[in-house]
């Protein structure tokens, strides 16, 4: 028997002949002190012995309430199983998966399981996770558990997901059998992805990872930290994640690799700062406003793991849980003698500030035209990118292009952004003129060095003829109308305005 082993804190406070010698070191020292602290003047033996005995009973308490000690010592069972003992009998050297690595007892189980196996384990913590730990663990992990939902990051086939095991060198999955809602949790999944378990008994069933997987046929793996995040939520045709203040992202690539982290965000606050991190390093700065799709910094994505963090500086409000109380849906006076569509007080809340989808990396050579720039306007603001929303490219339809500006200093003046269409012959056809966010955005929540993206919309005349067209963006001065001058040498680029690229109205 194991003494704590089921209850311990952590495995590496059950190390019994350490704790023995530290133990009678600690006596020895305990001994010294309480002579040293005898009294300067005379008193009677019966008083020193009551203080060092005092003293002694407060050591003694404190040592049991730091190790937790209960009485009786829950014990663990230290025989190695059968399915233990059956994979130490197998050739290979291969790491083990043990299910669900997450919950205290099975990781304790794992770590004492492999000193029989002597193979690697996905995962263990032999005292606690340091924040510098890369996570394996939790992106291998996520191989082997079926997908609630579908996602906003790209998900890997089943048959990608025994390629992916096979690259990482997993041999064996144990699903460990401790609770009953495990089985039915796990167990479906796994006998999907895997071959069926070859030994089992009432605790573990062991299956064999097929060793004649293909190598992955996309080099990158993906997957969200377990703290950070809510469930995907389906709305309308789009799914999509909540983020608490913080969030991380997994990318695990098989090369080294060049581009920009692609995402869709949004957000129910007014103006909210979200920062990209990659490990430690500032990647990205935006300022959020209705939903839009970014493009971070073009940045090198290092071969093995990276991993990015969302982060919301000014923090993570409660909101009301049902997104049809936000807005001015709880202002609005009820219908009749209907209700409110909710209450506040009866309306549970939680903690959201951004909702991503469509996440991933692309890269540079896959990013479509414009997502990526740097065109300088007078020192003030930078064109970082733009996108066209090709849905609706027809006479009497909508043509909308959004713009991604970052702030290259406090902006206090008020500009305007101008969007032209122009026809082959340079005749202005249709233009849009708005501030660059389509409103004033107070300058502290546009600092300097961060993005804010907008979608500019154009109306179309219905009789447009049907063919290419060059889109034009310029910035100038209200209400002087003093354009900035395009100071960065683009093609397209002149001397307030530059052209975007050829845009074609269907018939």
């Amino acid at each position: 028997q194991l003494p704590l082993f089921e209850w311990g804190r952590t495995p590496g406070r059950l190390s019994s002949t350490g704790m023995l010698g530290l133990g009678i070191l600690a006596a020895y020292g305990l001994a010294d002190l309480l002579s040293r602290l005898a009294p300067l003047r005379p008193v009677s033996g019966r008083a020193i012995s009551r203080r060092t005995g005092l003293l002694a009973l407060v050591a003694v308490a404190i040592i049991l309430f730091e190790y937790l000690s209960l009485w009786p010592f829950p014990a663990g069972d230290a025989t190695i199983p059968p399915v233990i003992q059956y994979i130490a009998d197998q050739p290979g050297d291969g790491a083990l998966l043990h299910l669900p690595m997450s919950r205290r007892r099975v990781n304790h189980r794992a770590l004492y399981f492999q000193t029989a196996t002597g193979r690697p384990i996905v995962g263990g913590e032999v005292l606690r996770t340091l924040p510098e730990t890369l996570p394996w663990w939790e992106t291998i992990e996520g191989l082997v558990v079926a997908d609630p939902a579908p996602d906003v990051i790209p998900r890997p086939t089943v048959a990608q997901r025994r390629a992916w095991l096979h690259h990482f060198d997993v041999d064996w999955v144990l699903l460990h059998r401790l609770e009953a809602t495990d089985e039915t949790r796990y167990r479906p999944f796994i006998e999907e992805l895997l071959e069926p378990a070859v030994v089992e008994d009432e605790t573990l069933a062991a299956f064999p990872v097929p060793g004649d997987a293909p190598a992955p046929e996309h080099p990158r793996l993906y997957a969200f930290s377990r703290q950070g995040w809510h469930p995907p939520e389906q709305d309308r045709d789009l799914w999509r994640r909540w983020m608490y203040n913080d969030g991380q992202l997994y990318v695990y690539s098989t090369c080294e690799e060049a581009g920009s982290l692609r995402f869709t965000v949004d957000s129910h606050l007014e103006f909210p700062l979200l920062e990209v991190y990659l490990g430690e390093r500032l990647l990205d700065s935006f300022v959020v406003g209705e939903r839009t799709a970014y493009a971070t910094r073009p940045f090198t994505l290092t071969q093995g793991m990276n991993v990015f963090r969302f982060h919301a500086p000014g923090g993570c409000p409660r909101v009301l849980d049902d997104p049809q109380c936000w807005g001015e849906a709880l202002l609005a006076p009820p219908v009749d003698d209907g209700l409110l569509p909710c209450d506040p007080d009866d309306t549970p809340t939680t903690c959201r500030t951004f909702v991503f989808d469509h996440v991933s990396f692309a890269l540079q050579d896959d990013l479509p035209p414009g997502a990526v720039l740097d065109v300088n306007f007078g020192d003030q603001m930078r064109l970082r990118g733009w996108g066209l929303d090709a849905t609706s490219l027809h006479p009497g339809g909508v043509l909308t292009v959004t713009l991604a500006w970052e702030a290259t200093v406090e902006v206090n003046d008020q500009y305007v952004v101008f969007v032209h269409l122009l026809s082959p012959d340079g005749t202005l056809v249709a233009q849009h003129d708005a501030p660059p966010a389509g409103q004033l955005l107070p300058p502290p929540a546009w600092l300097p060095g961060t993005t804010f993206g907008y979608p500019a919309t154009i109306d179309l005349p219905g009789d447009l003829p049907a063919g290419d067209y060059r889109l034009l963006v310029g910035v100038y001065l209200w209400p002087s109308l003093k354009r900035l001058p395009v100071l960065t040498d683009v093609p397209g680029a002149e001397v307030g305005v530059v052209e975007l690229g050829n845009v074609r109205i269907a018939p």
